[in-house]
């Protein structure tokens, strides 16, 4: 009786660890073909190769409208990610290649105007961007190299009217930034090296003249600074060691 009570309890035992086993076999299947996933309120709907996505997936609202559109290539996001709004309208379109951004990408707002327009190259920014105001003017021209702010980037008042241009090399202040009146002239000038003003400083008038000059040094104001009268008078004159005024 002992040894048949044991090799039952040894039965029950192997019984159980096949179960657990084909369970987690079960468990671990590799998907294939079409199915529906849910995620939250939203439904997904795309194709499985071996486990990974495959060809476009599609998302769908709560409603049944479609919220977004993937395509997939072994796994990977790969061509044109379109988002659309609740209420039909498309609100950006992404370029991928392998998973990662690549290409042009763009974003709108709910009446069709665009927002954004950004280059990418795996996954960092890289060319052209520009930001835009509501309505379709541009706000921000900007250029990116391997995700940092490179060379000229312009910015403009709501109106289309340049305000600013700075000069940057690989993401920090670097050469001659100028800013502007709204009527386009110059308003000032500074150098900058690594983010720091460096170098010559000059502010004018809005009529043209100098109105302010001076130096900078590793971010400070340095040396002599002159102060000018519409005629182009020195009216004023400030001495600055390390920043500081000297008196």
């Amino acid at each position: 009786m002992k040894m048949s009570g044991i090799l039952r309890f040894g039965s029950i035992i192997m019984l159980s660890l096949c179960l657990l086993l084909s369970g987690r076999i079960l468990s671990q299947e590799t998907k294939n073909g079409f199915v529906t996933e849910k995620s939250g309120d939203f439904t997904h709907q795309g194709r499985y190769v071996d486990g990974v996505k495959e060809g476009a997936w599609l998302t769908y609202y709560p409603t049944g409208l479609l919220s977004k559109h993937e395509p997939y290539s072994a796994g990977k996001l790969d061509g044109i990610v379109i988002s659309i709004s609740n209420r039909g309208a498309i609100t950006g379109m992404e370029t991928y290649s392998k998973g990662k951004l690549d290409g042009v990408s763009k974003s709108f707002a709910r009446n069709g105007d665009i927002s954004w327009e950004k280059n990418f190259h795996e996954g960092k920014l890289d060319g052209r961007s520009r930001i835009y105001y509501s309505d379709n003017k541009i706000q921000e021209d900007a250029f990116y190299r391997h995700g940092l702010r490179d060379s000229i980037n312009n910015w403009y008042s709501t109106s289309g009217v340049l305000i600013a241009a700075y000069h940057y090399k690989t993401g920090k202040l670097d050469g001659l930034s100028t800013f502007f009146y709204d009527s386009g002239k110059i308003k000032k000038e500074i150098h900058y090296t690594a983010d720091a003003e460096e170098g010559p400083f000059i502010e004018y008038y809005e009529d043209g003249p100098v109105h302010f000059k001076g130096q900078y040094s590793l971010g400070k104001k340095d040396g002599k600074w002159l102060e000018y009268d519409l005629l182009g008078k020195v009216i004023n004159t400030i001495r600055y060691k390390d920043g500081e005024e000297v008196k």
